[in-house]
């Protein structure tokens, strides 16, 4: 089996599933990977596989929010 190295996204690929601010963080989302940048810097360790942060997220993200109670949604497939 390939390494999660192995399969993780290229970080120069412009698109991605998903973009949002969390905790004043922004993070994107591709391919069940999540790069996180505070301050327009990338963090030391990403990208990082998103399970990583949250247990159960599905491998692909359509969008993700943080509400002002501070939950944080995720979003996948169409939603009506």
């Amino acid at each position: 089996p390939l390494s999660p190295l192995a399969l993780q996204p290229d970080a120069c690929a412009t698109s991605f599933d998903a973009v949002s601010t969390i905790r004043g963080e922004l993070f994107f989302f591709k391919s069940g990977y999540v790069w996180r940048l505070r301050e327009r810097q990338l963090q030391q360790g990403y990208p990082a596989l998103a399970s990583r942060h949250w247990r159960g997220l599905p491998r692909h993200v359509d969008a993700a929010y943080e509400d002002a109670s501070g939950n944080i949604w995720f979003f996948q497939g169409r939603q009506p």
